[in-house]
């Protein structure tokens, strides 16, 4: 730039501070056209989130599978969590699924993803932890520890699935999903000969696990933990004053390292409360790792000593 040629124009009356002005403001200016071109270098080297190209896809969970007594074909899932994990290193995030389907929008990035569901009555039972990874990321419910036992509340339905590797750009535009239970649903009875004598029971049963991991429904296997069921008892032959305990209930499945057993205790009421102890059921127990009905072959006979199973009357036993 000729400075003499701007000055001798704009300044011929004050020659030296004229041109020492001029010269100052030509110096800023300069500066700023210098710093607007570094800032434009620099966002044009940056990926702009808002510029960031995504893929949009059609999310549907295609099914339920069922455990090995539950079908599930009357729950009603009313959400569906889907975690993206992307393997360039860039921090997780987490989508919601309205129901059973839906449209997401994706960066273009491949992912590993963790689709899961708990999400079928007004209150959900089930936390989770770890969500940060995919090898971590677990549900689990609320426990109570006493005289050193874990006692766990009742699962609802879980139902998870993990896709290792998933690129929205290279598949198509469905991602269709099956869900894999986490919890199964167990059962069992128990014939009561005396039953009109009892007001209610609840049994415990011993030995469950106490969460599962969502990826691949493993466990923690350095805990176990134990559970109250509540039984409903009918009279099905009243000549005989017999009839069944039932007993259903929901779990992450029975612990199956080899030194943890499985009991059933049966607290009795009928005024007072009476514990009756059944055989072991390790075996039976344990084989049903995906939910069923495993077989009590003892009979609960409570008598009554003439005072009509009232108070110290009520005498169960098996």
């Amino acid at each position: 730039i000729n400075y003499e040629t701007i000055l001798e124009t704009f300044c011929s009356h004050d020659r030296y501070s004229c041109n020492m002005g001029w010269r100052n403001r030509i110096t800023i200016i300069l500066a700023v056209i210098f710093q607007l071109c570094v800032v434009s270098c620099i966002r044009d080297n940056e990926p702009c989130n808002e510029c960031e190209k995504k893929e949009t896809v059609d999310v549907v969970i295609a099914d339920l599978l069922p455990d090995a007594l539950a079908a599930f074909e009357d729950l009603n899932m009313r959400t569906a969590s889907l975690v993206f994990y992307p393997l360039s290193g860039k921090s997780s995030f987490s989508e919601t699924l309205p129901g059973e389907n839906g449209k997401i929008s994706l960066p273009c990035d491949s992912y590993s993803l963790l689709i899961y569901t708990s999400d079928f009555f007004e209150l959900d039972a089930n936390y989770y932890r770890g969500m940060e990874h995919p090898e971590t990321a677990e549900s689990y419910v609320r426990q109570q520890i006493e005289n050193g036992i874990i006692y766990v509340d009742e699962p609802d339905p879980l139902f998870s699935s993990y896709v290792e590797n998933y690129n929205p750009e290279e598949a198509s535009e469905k991602l269709s999903v099956t869900l894999c239970p986490r919890v199964f649903t167990y059962r069992f009875k128990i014939v009561v000969e005396g039953i009109q004598y009892l007001q209610s029971a609840t049994a415990t049963v011993t030995g469950m696990y106490t969460s599962a991991f969502l990826n691949d429904g493993h466990h923690r296997e350095g805990e176990e933990g134990t559970m109250k069921v509540v039984l409903k008892k009918t009279e099905v032959n009243p000549e005989k004053n017999e009839g069944y305990l039932y007993g259903e209930f929901r779990s992450f499945g029975p612990h199956q390292r080899k030194d943890v057993k499985h009991h059933v205790s049966i607290a009795l009421t009928n005024g007072e409360t009476k514990v009756v102890e059944l055989d072991d059921l390790t075996t039976p127990i344990k084989s049903l790792t995906r939910g069923g009905e495993f077989v009590i072959k003892q009979k609960i006979v409570i008598k009554d000593n003439g005072g009509g199973g009232q108070g110290s009357d009520f005498n169960p036993g098996v």
